[in-house]
């Protein structure tokens, strides 16, 4: 049997996964290939028996019949094909295992992005062909056009012109020529057949102008068009052109070198089209459509459910800790990644669904036409099913999750705003509180959403405008009897409205990048008002000041606190920085760097919250840690059943037999201090002693006094500022 021809751009891609054939077709095919798919070698030496293919790309490995195996069976009757081979193998094992030799003109390892296949299909053509690249239309391969032209006379000379080249044209291409008289057969004709071009008269019997364009490209988009009119007339083109059409011919003036070189300038300009639709429509790493194009998915669905009263869904998918996987494998991997989660949501959701990805390491999934929310629970599900089978990457084996945040319309919101913005609302909840699951939309979400939208831009007036303002917490010395130091505590009172907790401003203040600046402004306002109280005669009184983690993301901290302590003549020893275990945990260069350097200048440093992370006793050792704060949850705890003093009395041990300041914090009854003091706890704060106010004299810290006596309990029995007194 002889193999028949067909338009130059066809190619046959053979794998035995289902998956790997839909995304070649989608993903290759949206540059204006005619893409056909086997799912086996027999399956795809028949379609070669049948069809002659310029190029076939097939896996290495599949069952019954592998990819060399099919290449040396095609290679019989079509020695002029073109091979790519499609492999986990690395090239140049490839390469020594499978010689040039065998005409394989390519190799391609998985996983494949779209701009390394298209190099890699580009180069076969270079490679087998002689270097006619891929754009230009061959004599080997053939090529049909359609013509639709009720005119026999016309239609007899566009043929001529087509079959006759000129003696200089030896290597010019020829195409076939089908004709049809009127529209409506040519769009019958399109629907069913694959054409390199269509040459078309606008007035033909059942239509007339530029609208013959339109029904053409709504049938047939990628098919480019060409216009032949007896009308040398300039507006007619232009308004054919902007209908769609590559080029407007007139007849009379058409030759065979003219009008072949129409054709292949018109199959150029409409592949340029298709590869610029592509770069805006789609993803350029995965191959799913972009954020764009998704928008523009759900605006239409949102239109036609609205008026047939249905439902709808938009899931939304955030790789969890995928920074983690660039940190710790390579932005290569990462992309791996994101391409093979890319491939098992389009595998895990139904023909007709959408999956887009539209950020880093988001994707999106719109599921039109759902009976109810059960059902896309389990769509929701299934998803993240997919996930939990390890993915390869660079011999590894890495393990990834997601979480999910599903909007369903229309109980999630009325438009197409609204709905991904709940998605979106659902994604950030379920991050925030439960990784690698699925986190459905209320409507009391979006109130909370609007909500916290509403005090960020209100945090980020308040730092710009100078709301903020800081209290001072006294630190006491239970050997000593008297205040030591403060803790310099943010706080805020927003003009007209109640006090807003730190727990959740400072938040924030590190979510929008503002924490750096107001940070630098707490340090300098506080060591400011400690130099006040120096010149007061309190000359050893430090003070505490916390730094957030974010605070040493950058490498400007150690400069900041230097100029701030030469700026109000401080020693270094009277400034305690206050950290939590997160920062110790961090462990990355910046940090360590940072925290030496402070060390180095003589700062001291606390750990905040002491008990409450997993920081390793290493670090105590290797920064020269200078105390220890026990956090409140564990002293709240002293006198009840619970093992808070237990673990309390053994930070106050440890930190003793380090040589470390333990400060207890949140003290609040005398047992609790008593308590402390007799483990050996030697600072404390808390509402027992005094609450934290913007303003303290000499005179105010000298009434917070311990006597100097023999035992806690006396001590503090006979304390006029904290006998009885219970804060609350």
């Amino acid at each position: 049997m002889h193999a028949t021809t067909t338009r130059w751009s066809s190619i046959l891609f053979v794998d035995d996964d289902p998956l790997a054939r839909s995304t070649f077709r989608r993903v290759i095919g949206a540059y204006g290939f005619e893409i056909d798919v086997a799912g086996s070698g027999f399956e795809a030496l028949t379609m070669a028996q049948r069809k002659r293919y310029p190029l076939v790309v097939t896996d290495l490995r599949m069952p019954g019949m592998d990819g060399i195996s099919l290449v040396q069976e095609i290679q019989q009757t079509q020695p002029r094909t073109a091979f790519l081979l499609v492999t986990g193998m690395p090239e140049l094992d490839l390469q020594r295992a499978y010689p040039a030799e065998l005409g394989i003109s390519g190799y391609v390892t998985k996983p494949w992005t779209p701009p390394q296949l298209l190099e890699a299909i580009q180069g076969a053509f270079d490679s087998a062909y002689g270097g006619r690249k891929t754009d230009s239309p061959s004599a080997e391969f053939g090529s049909t056009v359609l013509l639709v032209e009720d005119h026999h006379a016309d239609a007899d000379v566009i043929e001529a012109h087509l079959h006759n080249g000129s003696a200089k044209e030896t290597d010019a291409p020829r195409f076939d020529l089908k004709r049809v008289e009127r529209l409506s057969d040519a769009l019958e004709v399109l629907k069913t057949e694959t054409f390199a071009a269509v040459i078309v008269d606008l007035g033909l019997p059942d239509s007339d102008g530029t609208v013959t364009i339109e029904k053409i490209r709504e049938v047939a988009p990628l098919v480019p068009t060409i216009v032949i009119t007896g009308f040398d007339d300039e507006t007619t083109a232009l308004r054919a052109m902007r209908c769609g059409a590559q080029d407007y011919l007139v007849k009379g003036h058409i030759d065979g070198h003219s009008l072949r070189r129409s054709i292949r300038y018109a199959v150029e300009r409409k592949r340029t089209e298709l590869w610029l639709r592509h770069l805006a429509d789609d993803d350029a790493l995965t191959g799913l459509v972009n954020r764009a194009t998704f928008v523009r998915r759900v605006e239409q669905t949102y239109q036609r459910v609205e008026k047939q009263d249905g439902q709808f869904a938009i899931m939304l998918l955030g790789v969890d800790r995928f920074e983690s996987i660039n940190e710790e494998y390579g932005h290569d991997v990462g992309d791996h990644v994101l391409i093979e989660v890319g491939n098992r949501l389009r595998a895990a959701v139904r023909d007709y669904d959408t999956v887009a990805r539209i950020g880093g390491d988001v994707f999106a999934v719109l599921a039109e036409d759902v009976p109810g929310d059960v059902p896309v629970n389990v769509l929701a599900q299934t998803i993240l099913e997919s996930l939990r089978v390890p993915f390869a990457a660079s011999d590894q084996s890495i393990n990834v999750t997601g979480s999910l945040g599903l909007a369903l319309y229309p109980e999630a919101g009325d438009g197409s705003d609204a709905l991904i913005a709940a998605a979106h609302t659902a994604l950030r909840r379920g991050k925030e509180t439960r990784r690698n699951a699925v986190y459905t939309f209320s409507p009391a979400h979006r109130h909370a959403s609007e909500s916290s939208i509403r005090l960020e831009n209100a945090v980020c007036r308040a730092a710009r405008e100078g709301e903020f303002t800081l209290f001072y917490q006294p630190q006491v010395d239970f050997q000593q009897g008297r205040v030591v130091g403060l803790e310099a505590l943010m706080r805020w009172f927003p003009e007209g409205a109640k006090p807003v907790p730190p727990l959740q401003f400072i938040p924030l203040l590190e979510q929008t990048g503002l924490i750096e600046e107001v940070g630098a402004w707490v340090l300098d306002e506080a060591c400011r008002r400690l130099r006040t109280w120096h010149r007061q005669g309190l000359d050893d009184l430090r003070i505490a000041v916390n730094v957030s983690p974010k605070q040493f993301e950058g490498n400007g901290l150690v400069d900041i606190v230097a100029n701030t302590l030469a700026r109000h003549a401080l020693r270094p020893e009277h400034l305690e920085v206050e950290i939590t275990e997160s920062v110790l945990m961090q462990d990355t260069q910046i940090t360590n760097d940072t925290l030496s350097a402070l060390k180095e200048l003589g700062v001291r440093i606390a750990i905040d919250d002491f008990g409450t992370g997993y920081s390793s006793l290493s670090y105590l050792h290797r920064f020269s840690v200078d105390c220890l704060k026990i956090d409140r949850s564990f002293v709240d705890a002293i006198g009840s059943y619970g093992k808070g003093d237990v673990i309390a009395n053994a930070i106050v041990g440890m930190g003793r037999k380090l040589g470390l300041d333990i400060v207890a914090e949140g003290i609040e009854t005398e047992h609790q201090a008593r308590h402390l003091w007799n483990e050996g706890c030697n600072l404390a704060q808390g509402y027992f002693f005094a609450r934290p106010k913007p303003e303290w004299s000499r005179e105010s810290l000298d009434e917070i006094v311990l006597p100097q006596t023999t035992g806690p309990a006396s001590s503090l029995e006979h304390n006029p500022r904290t006998s009885g007194v219970h804060p609350r």
